[in-house]
């Protein structure tokens, strides 16, 4: 038997909520008889601001995590948690600017290598979903206080990975966007519990995770979840979708390979002293929409590997897929080399490891959860403790209110780059000498 608590980013929004302590049933928007809001103080969250008075809400809350993500992401030159990456890089060229490369050979004998600015590189290529089933969901009271809290689902599969399982909700129950796009983290379920023994899968999880998102976009208050009775097992979806998720380093077209080789078009031959011979050897490079268009591009499919996956350094190079199904490196379809490269990989810190360089008071989630509210503008109705939590982490360190408060605050506090809150303090704090930098050999 193997079993794992899965979670692709390093802070869900039920986390989040876990963290400020909000009432599950209503920061997910359920409210009725079984869980009442008992106090003036306190309201079932929103999907959106304008749903009610232009309050905080749920997606404020995921914007001020990815905001926070991109922030750490700015200054560390990683990223915290493994996410999906499409980048397009300038190819490398001699120091001599009049100089190329007449091959995708270096010097050292190896295939050229880029750096993409971007550490921690885990495995190049594509995201890849297949779906394993759509099984039922049951529901149960675990605690036995009358009210559904969990829900179950089993699947047969052929993976013995619990991590490379990822549950979504079902088409009918959100809206028509594809998964696999950049809406995978609104659909996705997540934190799981996951256990896989004699083929088949278990996923546990809470049960106010599941209320059918597509109840969140109403816009007259009767069309939106609360105040509904949570043991109404309507509100919540019935099927989910459970696929495996992979990395394809296999790709074939432009649109799926882990690296694509682009050339801009070159002159026409009337622009160069050499006359029409020159571009002669280029001939083979097809450009969309046309050889003669000076905006047409060329584009031809590469193979791509990792050469140092911490600081971000890959290898390219052109290749083929022969009859036998094998790949098979080529020279450059073109007489000089591509003037840029489109690069597809999984990247972010295994947190564990990273884990080990933060000071003893800190890790990511919590590095995340008080820069987010560092983030966030305004706060939301809820109780005393929750309110005095986002109170402390948003109050600005470099503002002192006479008679009422006194802040000290060091000099290069004042100086961080993520802002004077006391959120952004601690984070900046807690990161600043895990910035990953390139250096020089002169």
């Amino acid at each position: 038997m193997s079993f794992v608590s899965v979670q692709r980013r390093p802070l869900p929004l039920e986390n989040w909520r876990q963290k400020v302590g909000y009432n599950p049933f209503h920061f997910w928007g359920i409210a009725g008889p079984d869980v009442p809001i008992t106090s003036q103080c306190n309201g079932a969250l929103r999907e959106y601001a304008w749903q009610s008075a232009d309050a905080v809400s749920r997606a404020d809350i995921r914007r001020a995590v990815q905001s926070a993500e991109g922030r750490l992401f700015e200054l560390l030159r990683f990223r915290v948690g493994p996410q999906y990456v499409t980048k397009e890089i300038t190819y490398p060229r001699p120091a001599d600017a009049r100089m190329q490369y007449a091959r995708p050979v270096g010097a050292d004998g190896r295939f050229l290598s880029v750096s993409v600015d971007d550490g921690y590189i885990q495995e190049m290529g594509v995201e890849a979903l297949t779906l394993i089933d759509t099984p039922n969901v049951t529901y149960s009271d675990e605690d036995g206080d009358g009210v559904l809290d969990q829900f179950e689902v089993q699947v047969n599969t052929a993976v013995t990975d619990p991590a490379e399982l990822a549950v979504f909700f079902n088409a009918t129950d959100r809206f028509d966007r594809p998964i696999g796009g950049a809406d995978d983290s609104r659909w996705r379920i997540e934190p799981t519990h996951i256990e896989i023994a004699g083929g088949v899968a278990t996923i546990t999880g809470p049960a106010w995770l599941l209320v059918k998102p597509i109840l969140y976009e109403g816009v007259s208050v009767g069309n939106i979840a609360p105040p509904t009775n949570p043991i109404d097992t309507a509100i919540y979806a019935q099927t989910m979708d459970v696929y495996r998720q992979t990395t394809d380093d296999n790709g074939q077209s432009t649109a799926t390979a882990a690296a694509v080789l682009v050339w801009e078009n070159d002159p026409p031959p009337w622009a160069w002293p050499f006359g029409d011979n020159f571009l002669a050897c280029c001939n083979d490079l097809n450009y969309s929409p046309s050889q003669y268009d000076p905006a047409a591009l060329a584009y031809t499919i590469a193979r791509a590997q990792i050469r140092n996956g911490r600081s971000g350094e890959v290898y390219i190079g052109e290749a083929t897929l022969d009859t036998g199904g094998e790949w098979v490196a080529r020279n450059w379809s073109g007489c000089r080399q591509p003037d840029r490269v489109i690069l597809r990989y999984l990247a972010g810190a295994h947190l564990l490891e990273v884990n080990e360089q933060l000071p003893r008071s800190g890790n990511w989630s919590d590095i995340l959860f008080r820069l987010s509210i560092a983030e966030l503008e305004g706060c939301f109705c809820t109780d005393h403790r929750a309110n005095q939590i986002l109170y402390q982490w948003q109050v600005d360190m470099a503002v002192s209110v006479p008679k009422q408060q006194t802040i000290r605050i060091s000099e290069s506090d004042l100086r961080n780059p993520l802002g004077t809150r006391r959120g952004a303090v601690y984070a900046w704090n807690q990161i600043k000498h895990l910035r990953l930098a390139r250096g020089i050999l002169i």
